[in-house]
């Protein structure tokens, strides 16, 4: 959790638009805003920047979709969340990697624009391991059935 200080006390000084603003870049949660209308990023954090590779100039000369894989739908993701209401994206970072993102959004006006302030969690070692497990899984049940064949092809035999 971020935490704001202002050294200075006075009400009549406090500006909630500088301060949103701060929370926003200081904050260590990927977070952007996203104009509403066209999906362009009007402003975004460094946390965001690093995991994804881009720049601040480069993210707001981009729109969402350009760091979402086209050829994909949500997927759901079941372990910690309610599938139908939480919808796990892949997104592709500068390098051309892909990462899986959950999102948490909130319309809000910035700027005078209407806006979706963006809160994203990677999600990728999560859906890795889900996968992994999965994998194990599978490989496991086609060993027990493989072996249940074989014995009772042993004790048809007997």
């Amino acid at each position: 959790m971020v935490y704001l200080h202002s050294d200075n006390t006075d009400a009549n000084n406090l500006n909630p638009e500088h301060d949103f603003r701060q929370f926003l870049l200081l904050n260590p949660a990927m977070m952007a805003i996203i104009e509403k209308l066209t999906w362009r990023f009007l402003d975004v954090n460094d946390a965001l920047c690093h995991q994804y590779g881009y720049t601040h100039a480069e993210f707001l000369a981009m729109t969402l979709h350009d760091v979402r894989q086209t050829d994909t739908s949500p997927m759901r993701y079941t372990a910690n969340f309610n599938a139908a209401d939480n919808p796990i994206w892949q997104h592709r970072r500068k390098d051309g990697s892909t990462i899986f993102v959950h999102l948490v959004t909130l319309t809000m006006d910035y700027g005078g624009s209407p806006a979706q302030w963006v809160i994203i969690r990677d999600m990728t070692e999560e859906i890795e391991r889900q996968q992994a497990w999965e994998t194990a899984r599978a490989q496991l049940e086609q060993q027990l059935i493989d072996r249940a064949i074989e014995l009772e092809a042993a004790n048809t035999a007997l």
